[in-house]
């Protein structure tokens, strides 16, 4: 059964200046919801796609405490193994990107930036 998709904006992407450029990921278990920063696990190499994880700033392996994406859209691997699409790079609402609890955009706002992750407070505009 194909799933289905609800478009509600959610201002997550702030800027058309820069592109949002997607690429496949996969994500092992658990469910990852749109917005999430990831970090990198392994990688196929027979495909080439990414498996990925949220970024966990605790983790003993380096590599999980680096960002390499943010989620495009939610995905469920709670059952299996799942693919999706990340963005690897693009300018987003630093209020709508998904840390993990106790985790700031300050505790990751430069390494995001290293890897043309840009974060930026974006708030509705009141008067518009």
């Amino acid at each position: 059964m194909q799933e289905t998709f609800i478009h509600k904006p959610d201002n997550l992407v702030i800027s058309g200046a820069m592109p949002a450029v997607p690429i496949n990921i996969n994500v092992a278990s658990g469910v990852i919801e749109r917005g999430t920063l990831l970090s990198f696990v392994s990688i196929d190499p027979a495909t080439n796609v990414v498996t990925v994880t949220p970024i966990d700033l605790t983790s003993a392996n380096a590599e999980e405490k680096l960002p390499f994406c943010i989620a495009q859209h939610r995905i469920d691997a709670s059952k299996t193994a799942s693919r999706g699409t990340g963005w690897a790079t693009g300018m987003f609402n630093s209020r709508a990107v998904i840390l993990p609890a106790g985790v700031t955009v300050s505790d990751v706002y430069l390494a995001c930036r290293k890897v043309n992750l840009f974060l930026n407070d974006a708030t509705p505009n009141p008067v518009a």
